[in-house]
């Protein structure tokens, strides 16, 4: 087997500790990358894991963060445990702030409104364009994401990994994945200057870089080798967070309706099914059973045919991102059910003559229970190596039993 990271006590300050991890072994396929691997982090520090590409930082990181489960060990975050090997995974009462390799958002985002988004998981809302300025995106704040540059996308990312530090008034974990890729010499300055102001703030840091000019502001570096480089750093400037109480906001309905993913996707659906009953069939000539069955038809297409603003999250790893934040992710279920009630409608109109109560409610629920259900197995394997390689679709027949169960019963 091929080795990454093997540590043993790797241990920070041991008081009040936001991360502690403790013999942690983690396999990628057939390559063991991490081995019994120790780190704790304490508020104030900034924790740089440095090392060639494929080494292993990535990794680190991302099971840190509970994407990739660990095979023994456990993560504790402010002294919840978040995951281990025995497949226990929580929610921590106190989240963290996020950086992947990848950028973690879909480009159909508003700049600003990504920002407030994140902040609303954590029940805030702060003024966002000052921060933007500073970072000479400001300019771009109503922009969408795909819009903007590699650098400027980076620029976000890293923004919306310690916007958790800026609306909030307690110490902070923050994780950063190569933060500084494809920033120029100035960025990285900036981004230097605002990781020493993170650490004046005593928030704790866990980033994977091997960007000399970050190094000279970590507290401890730890080599692929195991070894540990400590420095004396100071400097910085305290954060003062100025953040209002806000509720979390609907962002995969605001999504579906900027991108009209679910009417393109599921809406398509729908229509398609009527529109090939009524060329087929003469509704004349229809019992009673087969009318009832066009009426729920529409709906069970609607609510099959999968979530569309969930599958968006695909992109530069969102769903990713999302998962290890232990939110509910973007999803178009409000617009997809709000699309089986009105293909309820529309059918027991075309197909019985009269707009039915119990036909309507009954294939609103059906289009509910199906869309649902797709998201949930859309979530579950994207826990797998190769989520893509499993195509859910072979799954949807199943569905025909409770549909045609639930037309026999309406028709009795």
């Amino acid at each position: 087997m091929g080795r990454g990271f093997e540590a043993n006590a790797v241990i920070g300050p041991s008081m009040g500790e936001l991360l502690k991890v403790s013999g942690l072994d983690v396999q990628r396929g057939r390559k063991e990358v991490l081995k019994g691997f120790n780190l704790e982090i304490s508020p104030g520090e900034l924790v740089i894991i440095s090392g060639e590409n494929g080494s292993g930082k990535s990794t680190l990181i991302e099971t840190v963060a509970g994407i990739i489960p660990p095979q023994s060990g456990s993560i504790h975050v402010h002294g919840d445990l978040l995951s281990d090997g025995h497949g226990r995974r929580s929610r921590p009462e106190h989240r963290f702030g996020l950086c992947l390799q990848a950028d973690g958002f879909t480009g159909d985002e508003i700049l600003s409104q990504r920002l407030q988004d994140v902040a609303k998981l954590y029940g805030k809302t702060f003024e966002s364009q000052a921060l933007l300025n500073e970072w000479n995106i400001g300019h771009r704040s109503n922009d969408l994401l795909t819009t903007l540059s590699k650098g400027q996308k980076r620029k976000v990312s890293f923004l919306s990994s310690i916007v958790p530090a800026i609306v909030q008034d307690k110490p902070t974990l923050i994780l950063l994945d190569e933060p500084d890729a494809g920033l120029d010499a100035i960025s990285i300055e900036k981004l230097a200057d605002t990781l020493a102001n993170l650490r004046a703030s005593n928030h704790g840091i866990l980033m994977a870089t091997h960007h000399p000019e970050l190094l000279k502001g970590a507290d401890r570096i730890i080599g692929i080798d195991g070894t540990v480089q400590k420095q004396k750093v100071e400097g910085g400037v305290l954060l003062k967070p100025e953040a209002s109480d806000s509720s979390y906001s609907f962002i995969g309905t605001r999504l579906d309706f900027r991108t009209m993913a679910s009417l393109s996707n599921n809406g398509i659906s729908g229509l398609l099914v009527i529109g090939a009953l009524l060329a087929l069939l003469q509704i004349e000539s229809w019992p009673k059973s087969l009318l009832h069955a066009a009426v729920l038809a529409p709906s069970l297409a609607c609510g099959l045919s999968g979530d569309a603003v969930y599958a968006k999250l695909r992109e530069s790893r969102a769903s990713d991102w999302w998962y290890a934040m232990k939110a509910l992710p973007p999803n178009g279920l409000f617009i997809t059910i709000l699309l089986g009630l009105m293909y309820s409608c529309l059918s027991s109109l075309i197909f019985v003559q009269h707009f039915s109560i119990i036909l309507i409610l009954s294939g609103t629920l059906f289009c509910a229970i199906c869309a649902l259900s797709m998201l949930m197995l859309s979530m579950i394997s994207r826990r797998l190596e190769r989520p893509q390689a499993l195509s859910l679709r072979l799954l949807t027949p199943f569905f025909i039993l409770p549909w045609a169960l639930m037309v026999g019963r309406l028709t009795t």
